[in-house]
């Protein structure tokens, strides 16, 4: 049987390139990590690196081997947080994808919530498009994915979290813009900074373009939303977001917004877990925390969004 201490080896000397970077990291002699290494080669009768002036360079073996040792390590490191957690304390790691939007509302007040209720647990945040996070759930590499959906996949167990109404994004001054709310034929030919596809926001608006038939014109492609609003504070464009991401710039006056309307334009934030393995204690209990803390901010007014009808009513899966 694997040793799972060589697997573990093996692993961050592939992640570094070197010995001795390697066991830094571990905190052993380079000698010891050189060891390790040799005897797990010897065990399963290849080489798993090839030694070179550059450092270690995975042998066609050694990258097989690789997806496979780090997800042995990740179910035993599973594994003893279950443990300690049936008989004790939550513990263990939680991944969490989610927009870039939305860590910027919600990364702060979970770290607090859990910091100060579920000390042993440990976030780790992976920002990414709406799609990016589906993957990341299919294939088990975040444990919890909040995403932009048009509606939740009942099949996959999608919680709606909240509706964001979307927004028009302009320059101080800007006349389409200097409204509280602009009709969606009224941006026909407007020149509009999005995102490319497959990005949920610009797959909504093409959709919203097209049963509308009014002309979309997209003269820059930008998948950050700081370099979108720049271009827009500059008279460069416009774009489309939701108030929350825009705030404070209308307020200190460097952008203007307003809501669009007839038909308007929304997005859902839905969270799920993924498939791929059992849901943890600690993916419950944060599972549970988001919901709450969600509903929080948008009751009180500090996110600026509102609650689907469903938002009580359905219930995190177990499984």
């Amino acid at each position: 049987m694997l040793d799972l201490k060589q697997l573990a080896v093996f692993v961050r000397v592939a992640e570094s390139g070197s010995l001795t970077k390697a066991a830094i990291v571990l905190d052993l002699a380079r000698s010891g990590v050189s060891r390790q290494l040799q005897d797990l080669e010897g065990e399963i009768g290849h080489k798993l690196f090839h030694r070179t002036g550059r450092g270690m360079l995975l042998s066609d073996n050694g990258k097989k081997l690789l997806p496979r040792a780090k997800q042995l390590l990740s179910d035993a490191q599973q594994l003893e947080d279950e443990a300690r957690s049936t008989v004790g304390t939550p513990t263990g790691t939680v991944v969490i994808g989610l927009p870039a939007s939305v860590a910027e509302l919600l990364a702060g007040p979970l770290f607090e919530r859990v910091q100060a209720r579920f000390a042993q647990v440990r976030i780790r945040l992976v920002e990414g498009l709406s799609g990016q996070i589906e993957e990341l759930l299919a294939d088990g590499r975040a444990d919890i994915g909040l995403f932009f959906a048009k509606k939740p996949n009942t099949r996959r167990g999608d919680a709606p979290l909240c509706v964001n109404d979307l927004y028009l994004i302009g320059p101080p001054g800007d006349r389409p813009t200097s409204q509280k709310s602009v009709r969606l034929s009224a941006m026909n030919g407007l020149p509009l900074i999005l995102p490319g596809l497959p990005h949920a926001l610009r797959a909504l608006v093409e959709d919203a373009y097209a049963r509308g038939g009014i002309k979309l014109l997209v003269p820059l492609e930008v998948d950050s939303m700081s370099t979108m609003k720049a271009v827009a504070a500059s008279g460069g464009g416009y774009t489309i977001a939701s108030f929350d991401m825009v705030s404070h710039d209308v307020i200190t006056g460097r952008l203007q917004a307003a809501r669009i309307v007839s038909p308007a334009l929304e997005r859902l934030l839905v969270m799920s877990a993924t498939f791929h393995k059992p849901l943890t204690v600690p993916t419950r209990l944060l599972m549970a925390e988001i919901r709450t803390l969600v509903l929080e901010l948008v009751t009180s007014g500090r996110w600026k969004a509102r609650l689907p009808k469903a938002i009580g009513t359905r219930q995190i899966r177990s499984r």
